[in-house]
């Protein structure tokens, strides 16, 4: 498991995995957030605040957001 600092005030813990055959990057975050990464852009695109464990999937260069219980998806910008 590894830290990722989102900015000065806010980090979270996260595991990464990634489907090479379907090219889905799924970002499994352990804390209550869950981060959507798009790796064909250079940061996060997009932020969940959840208690549940999430996923993104990453399908033919268009990211989809999915996740339990409709949560709302807040955009979130930042550069590595």
């Amino acid at each position: 498991m590894d830290t990722l600092r989102i900015n000065k005030n806010v980090q979270c813990h996260y595991i990464i995995t990634l489907n090479r055959a379907s090219n889905e990057l799924h970002i499994i975050i352990t804390d209550y957030l869950l981060l959507v990464l798009n790796i064909g852009y250079p940061g996060v695109l997009g932020l969940i605040k959840t208690s549940k464990v999430l996923y993104s999937e990453y399908n033919e260069g268009d990211l989809k957001f999915v996740n339990f219980e409709d949560q709302l998806v807040t955009p979130l910008f930042w550069q590595w």
